[in-house]
């Protein structure tokens, strides 16, 4: 409200749960509700869009109307009706709305028993988490929870007490079906590692999002179900879905996860690969180019990062002909100093992951930290660099200066 910005709320898993004492699905101008089969309430699939701003009724009003302002005119406020706008033409069947209508006129009781279900988990788990190092969910104070997730945070994807035994999915915390089946297929690769006592790939936060969301799962945890956004990772110019086989295809070789036939057009696409980063060094001036006005001598590769300058413009007939490795080369070529400057800065911060910091330090007085950082880190008291980096919602940026200082302070 105080910014005028209009917020559509997601309350696809917080039906009748309440912030503040106010029923989460009613702050936003326009809420979404679930009834998918997973949900306290279900008529098996589809939902509801909630309007809670009485200017978009109408709109609301036409859009389910398929397009037409049949509802005014039933109204009596139109002569007749015809399309006005673009509309859906999605309805429930009368069954399935029936099936939902009679589980929200029980709503409490279906409530009561799911309440029951949850807090019997909570406390005959609570032990065992203890004694495990298992966080189990905590509701804040000023909320009242719907009941419709359960879940465990655990040190790692391995569960301490089963050794071999690996979760995935919403256990774990998260929502969404793309989260679990990434937490699945790094339980299978290390459940399979753990039998033939080989390795498993090494994912981190600067080479996968899936290890950003174990990442955050297992060390910063979770307040709500988990969603993987793009803005959780701090290295997103590294992280593209265009690189992901130049990228992950080596480590899952080394790791044996690799088939034999993708194996092999990997091979063949990374010798083109770098056929063509090669053929990038080569200086030509603009000129040659035929790029009117700029005559002095750069790379191929400094004059892909000028707009309207295209792989097809440098390479000729010998650029890709991969759609999707063009577009790799070219993004590589125009991030090129900023990905640089990246992995500078990962290898000094690997390589002071182990500098300590003091106890006593004082934060406030670190030029360069924002006031966030520095409460986050006054709160936290990390002993070492890389501890720090484990806080949540430090950031690289935090963690460079405190790099410099600790570095000062250790000579």
């Amino acid at each position: 409200n105080r910014h005028n910005i209009p917020v559509v709320e997601d309350n696809a898993h917080a039906l009748l749960g309440k912030y503040q004492g106010r029923y989460t699905g009613t702050f936003g101008v326009m809420s979404t509700q679930s009834f998918h089969e997973t949900k306290n309430f279900t008529s098996g699939e589809g939902g509801a869009l909630v309007i809670n701003d009485m200017s978009f009724i109408e709109r609301a009003e036409i859009v389910r109307e398929k397009g037409t302002n049949r509802s005014r005119f039933f109204r009596g406020q139109v002569d007749k009706y015809t399309w006005v706008d673009v509309g859906s033409s999605y309805l429930p069947s009368d069954i399935l709305a029936a099936y939902l209508y009679a589980q929200l006129e029980n709503k409490e009781s279906i409530q009561a028993k799911r309440a029951l279900v949850w807090n019997r988990y909570q406390e005959h788990l609570a032990d065992w988490a203890e004694e495990h190092g298992v966080q189990l969910p905590t509701i804040p104070d000023d909320c009242e929870q719907a009941y419709h997730m359960y879940y465990m945070l655990l040190p790692s994807l391995e569960v301490r007490a089963i050794p071999g035994l690996y979760c995935a999915g919403q256990i774990n915390g998260t929502t969404g079906y793309e989260e679990a089946a990434a937490q699945g297929l790094v339980a299978g690769m290390h459940a399979a590692a753990a039998v033939l006592g080989t390795v498993p790939a090494p994912l981190d936060r600067a080479n996968s999002y899936i290890a950003v969301m174990i990442d955050d799962l297992t060390l910063h945890g979770v307040s709500e179900p988990y969603r993987m956004l793009t803005a959780r990772a701090e290295y997103r110019l590294r992280l593209r879905a265009n690189n992901a086989s130049t990228r992950l295809t080596p480590l899952a070789l080394a790791a044996g996860c690799v088939g034999t036939v993708r194996g092999e057009w990997f091979a063949r696409r990374e010798e083109e690969r770098l056929r063509h980063e090669s053929a990038l060094d080569r200086p030509a001036s603009g000129a040659e180019l035929g790029l009117a006005g700029l005559g002095e001598k750069r790379s191929l590769r400094d004059w892909l990062r000028l707009p309207d300058v295209t792989l097809a413009t440098v390479l000729g007939e010998d650029a890709p002909s991969d759609p999707a490795l063009a577009e790799e080369i070219a993004e590589d070529a125009a991030y090129a100093p900023y990905l640089a400057r990246q992995d500078a800065e990962l290898r000094d911060l690997r390589a002071g992951e182990a500098l300590p910091l003091s106890g006593t330090l004082d934060y406030p007085a670190i030029s360069g930290l924002s006031n966030e950082m520095v409460e986050r880190l006054a709160a936290a008291r990390p002993a070492t660099l890389g501890a720090a980096g484990r806080i949540a919602g430090i950031t690289p940026a935090a963690l460079a200066v405190l790099l410099v200082h600790a570095r000062q302070h250790a000579a």
